[in-house]
This record gives structure tokens, C-alpha cells and sequence, in this order.
């Protein structure tokens, strides 16, 4: 009995503690449900339902068969649906604005912005129809914005909606309207060939919507009055801004579509690259600490939109690597960042590679591989320029043998212009080492400019003009003179003699030959001369020499 008893007592105790732990679990389980479910309805997505299911209603009756026949019905009606709705948009978000309901109220205004110009979307598809439609419908939708606004900026004051950004969304809606009438009169005279209406459809992706996307620049950063007030929020106005730009886009797609053009996708990349330069340029307004690995993958952002273009017009490609060239360029400047170097470099390397075809005519098989291999080996030796170590001296100095050999393979005497650039290249490269940080790099630099004496007078011999061998030497003892500025003296005595010898090769060849030619006795004469200009020379700074004797004694 006692067994059974205890047998007993140890399974109610099991049972209890089995109990106990459903019911733990039970809870744990129903308060996770309760806190997912409060989170879910403090977003409060029945708004952001209702939009969608206005907008999907607007697709099912314009796309219904049996309202096909009363196409002007139809658009009224989804017209005056959507501006309805706005109006309520705006109405309630004032209303609860007043409140100091403000997450709900922001959302509101939002779904307004996102709105915006759908109603011109449908106002596009009227064009077809006749121009009073068109009139009557641009103009109230234009004067119902703006009253939706005015009201917005008068009973909603703690909206964080600057003028700028009226200003820009003012712009945004003036294009977008100019855009029915200016599709609706060049589609009506259309040619099936190239015309005005394929020529604004060009400029419109290429140039207008970049245009507006830059408006994003001029964009302020608001100072938040209060950070529990979601309406002052500071990227509040970049929100909208985007909701903008991203209704205005939709639009000309729906242009684009209806009127039937070609969207290539060499039209998208002007946009994807000012879009990318927003993003590098003010994604730092808004995080203060950016790391600099996102800062620098926000920098390559362009350079990766441009080539969006590439294998098509290459036109664009050219004029967006040009553009890119530019502003890392002012941004070098500005910041003196060794990573935007790089990619100043890469733009340059694009623009190379766009040049036409025939930019080089005088120099044979000179194509579009051609052109790229040597914006390639541009980038690399300009990148070996700018190093101080020797080591990336000979490798530029190699780097420009084989440019010049390979771009200029079918010239006669190319051999020698490679050499004469890959020794002057060293030469003037050597000017920024450190001689006592890099052991050899004085004898690199001294038998460097004995090599390049020596293949001068050379070149001379085997029939090059004495201008050639002159733009050589002018190249480096421009590079001394640099130096000279900034340092105060004149360094590489070296780099100085031998650049005046390889400019001396040139008239001192001619002047062999016509000493060959000339009379034993004429010689002797000017020698004589020669001789006496030498000696009244030595006579005049005899004394330094005592000077300096005396000194070191």
C-alpha cells in the first residue's frame, strides 16, 4: 500500500509539473502573439492597405471589358476616385495632426506623396482622346495639390516641409504636366524614322529626369525641433523627394509605353549615375559615423552607373565618363583622398575607351581595343606616377615601352621613341625619390641618364630629326626647373647635363657632318676661336678656384 501510494503521489507530482509547464509555454506563447499583434497595429497597415487596394481598383476598371466602350466614363471615374481619396488623405492627416496623433498622420501624409501624380498618369492616357480633356483635367488636378498642400503647410505646422522642397516638388509636378501636352502634340505629327517626337523622347530620359533628380542637392538638411515628433523628422523631405522623383519616373515610363518608344538602357544610366552621386554625397548628412568601407562603395556608385550604358550609345557612355571625371576630380581637390585618385584614374580610363573609333586616323589599325588597351596603360602609369618608390619608376618606365610599342607597332622607328619615353619617364619619375631611403636608386638615376645619352646620339645616327631628341630633353629640364621652385636650388646635376646633351645631339650631328666636309685650315681657325672663348672663361672664374682651395686648407 505504501509503494502504491507513493507510485501515486510521484505521477500527480509529474502531471502537475507537465501542467504547469503548458501553461508556461501557453502564455509565453500568448503574450509573443499579443506584443507581434500591438507592434503590427501601431504601424497601422490598414492604411497602407486601403491605398493598395485603391490603386488595384483603379487597374480593374481601367482594364475592364465592358467599360472598354466608355473609356471617358471610365477615366472619370477612377479620376475622381483618386482625387477623393487625396483629399481624404490630406483631411484625416490634419485631423489627427490636431490630435497629436503624428505617426498615423505622417503616414498619411506620405501616402499622399506616394499618390501625387498618379492622377497625371491617368490624365496621359486621355491625351489620346481629345486636347479639352487633357485641359480641364491638368488643370484641377494642378489646383487640387495645390490646395492639398496650402492646407498642409496651414494646419500642419510640425510637418517637416521646407520651402526648398515645395520649391522642387513645384518643378517636379510643372514637367510632369508640360510632359502630356509636349507627347500629346509631337505624337500627332510622328514619323515612323527619327523626329521630334523620338528626339524628346530621348531627351527626356537622358537629360530632364537627371535634371530633376538633381534637385535632390539642393535639398536641406532641417535641424529636427523635437526627436519625439515624427513629422520633424530630417529625412522627411528626402522621402517625399524620392516618392517624387519615383511617381515622376513611373510616369514617363507610361509615356514611353504608350507612345510606343524604345527604352534602351543606355537612357537609364544618366539617372542611375546622379542617383548615385546623391547617394554618396548626402547619405553622410544622415549618419554621422560612416564607415569607410560604405563611404567608399557609395564612391564607386557612379563609376558602376555609367557602365550601365556600355554597349550602346556610346555617346552617353563617354559624356557620363567625362562627368564622373570631373567630379572625382573636384573631389581630389577638396579632400586630397588617395582613393578617389583611383577612381579618377578608372573615369579616365572610361573616357579613353569611348573615344570614336577615328580620333587617331594617321596611326593604322588604330581601333576601339586599341583604345582601351591604352586607357588601361594610361591608368597604370599614371597610378606609378604618383608613387615615390623607384621600384614603381621602372615598372611605369616599362609600362610606357609597351604602350608605345604596342599602339604604335605598325610606325616605323617606334623602338626608338619607346625607349627615349620609358628612360625620360624614370628620369623624371626619380626627381621625388628619397636617395637615402632606397639604396641604388642614385645609380639607377645616373645609368639611367647615361643610357639615355647614349640611345640619343644613336637615334640621331639612324636618321631622327634633332627635334625629336629636343622635346625629350625639354620634358625633363622642365621637370629640374619644377624642382628648383619649390626646393630653392637646383638638384640632379645629372638629370641637367645629360637633358642638355640629348638636346645638343640633334645640331651636333649636323655639325660633325659639316666638319667632315669642311677644310683642314677653316677648322683650325674655328678651333682656335673655340679655343680662346674656353680660356677668357677659365680666366674669370680662376679666382673661385683659389678661393675654395684656400677654404679647405
Amino acid at each position: 500500500m505504501n509503494e502504491h501510494d507513493e507510485t501515486s503521489r510521484d505521477s500527480a507530482e509529474q502531471f502537475c509539473e507537465c501542467g504547469a509547464f503548458v501553461s508556461r509555454e501557453v502564455s509565453q506563447v500568448t503574450a509573443g502573439s499579443a506584443q507581434w499583434f500591438k507592434r503590427v497595429l501601431a504601424c497601422n497597415p490598414f492604411y497602407l492597405v486601403s491605398a493598395a487596394l485603391l490603386l488595384f481598383g483603379v487597374y480593374k476598371v481601367s482594364t475592364d471589358p465592358q467599360l472598354a466602350a466608355r473609356e471617358f466614363s471610365q477615366l472619370q471615374f477612377n479620376f475622381g476616385s483618386l482625387q477623393f481619396y487625396e483629399l481624404l488623405l490630406v483631411g484625416t492627416a490634419i485631423f489627427l495632426a490636431r490630435r497629436k496623433v503624428w505617426y498615423d498622420s505622417t503616414l498619411l501624409v506620405t501616402l499622399e506623396n506616394l499618390l501625387l501624380l498618379v492622377p497625371f498618369i491617368l490624365i496621359s492616357h486621355a491625351a489620346l482622346m481629345d486636347s479639352r480633356t487633357v485641359g480641364w483635367m491638368s488643370v484641377l488636378g494642378v489646383g487640387l495639390v495645390l490646395m492639398r498642400f496650402g492646407a498642409l503647410r496651414r494646419w500642419f505646422g510640425q510637418l517637416n516641409l521646407p520651402p526648398r522642397a515645395l520649391i522642387a516638388g513645384g518643378l517636379i509636378l510643372t514637367v510632369n504636366v508640360i510632359w502630356l501636352w509636349v507627347y500629346r502634340d509631337l505624337q500627332e505629327e510622328r514619323t515612323p524614322v527619327w523626329g521630334p517626337a523620338h528626339e524628346m523622347h530621348e531627351w527626356s530620359w537622358l537629360l530632364i529626369l537627371p535634371a530633376l533628380l538633381m534637385l535632390g542637392g539642393v535639398l536641406p538638411i532641417a535641424k529636427e525641433v523635437g526627436r519625439s515628433l515624427l513629422p520633424q523628422h530630417r529625412w522627411l523631405p528626402f522621402g517625399f523627394f524620392g516618392l517624387w522623383i519615383a511617381g515622376t519616373a513611373v510616369h514617363l515610363y507610361s509615356l514611353t509605353y504608350m507612345y510606343d518608344f524604345v527604352l534602351r538602357r543606355e537612357l537609364l544610366a544618366p539617372s542611375l549615375c546622379v542617383l548615385a552621386w546623391l547617394a554618396a554625397w548626402r547619405t553622410s548628412d544622415f549618419l554621422k559615423h560612416l564607415h569607410q568601407g560604405v563611404s567608399r562603395t557609395l564612391l564607386t556608385l557612379p563609376l558602376i552607373a555609367a557602365l550601365v550604358a556600355g554597349g550602346g550609345d556610346v555617346e552617353v557612355l563617354m559624356v557620363l565618363a567625362g562627368a564622373n571625371a570631373v567630379v572625382y576630380a573636384a573631389f581630389w581637390m577638396r579632400r586630397d583622398a588617395r582613393f578617389v585618385r583611383h577612381l579618377l584614374f578608372a573615369s579616365l580610363v572610361m573616357l579613353g575607351a569611348c573615344l570614336p573609333s577615328n580620333s587617331f586616323g594617321t596611326l593604322p589599325r588604330f581601333d576601339r581595343p586599341m583604345l582601351l588597351s591604352l586607357a588601361v596603360g594610361c591608368y597604370l602609369v599614371l597610378w606609378t606616377a604618383l608613387s615615390r618608390q623607384p621600384k614603381a619608376g621602372v615598372l611605369g618606365a616599362l609600362l610606357c615601352a609597351i604602350s608605345a610599342m604596342f599602339c604604335g607597332r605598325d610606325v616605323a622607328g617606334i623602338q626608338h621613341v619607346a625607349l627615349q619615353l620609358a628612360l625620360v619617364f624614370l628620369l623624371v619619375h626619380s626627381v621625388r625619390w628619397d636617395d637615402m631611403l632606397h639604396d641604388g636608386a642614385r645609380a639607377v638615376r645616373t645609368v639611367a641618364a647615361i643610357l639615355w645619352v647614349a640611345h640619343a646620339l644613336v637615334w640621331v645616327h639612324a636618321g631622327a630629326s634633332g627635334w625629336m631628341t629636343c622635346t625629350f630633353s625639354i620634358v625633363v629640364v622642365i621637370a629640374c626647373a619644377v624642382v628648383r621652385i619649390f626646393r630653392g636650388r637646383w638638384e640632379f646635376q645629372i638629370l641637367l647635363t645629360s637633358a642638355v646633351l640629348v638636346g645638343l645631339a640633334g645640331p651636333g650631328h649636323v655639325l660633325v657632318g659639316v666638319m667632315r666636309s669642311a677644310p683642314g685650315g677653316m677648322l683650325a681657325i674655328l678651333g682656335s676661336f673655340l679655343l680662346f672663348a674656353i680660356g677668357t672663361g677659365a680666366a674669370l672664374i680662376k679666382h673661385r678656384w683659389h678661393e675654395s682651395q684656400e677654404k679647405g686648407s
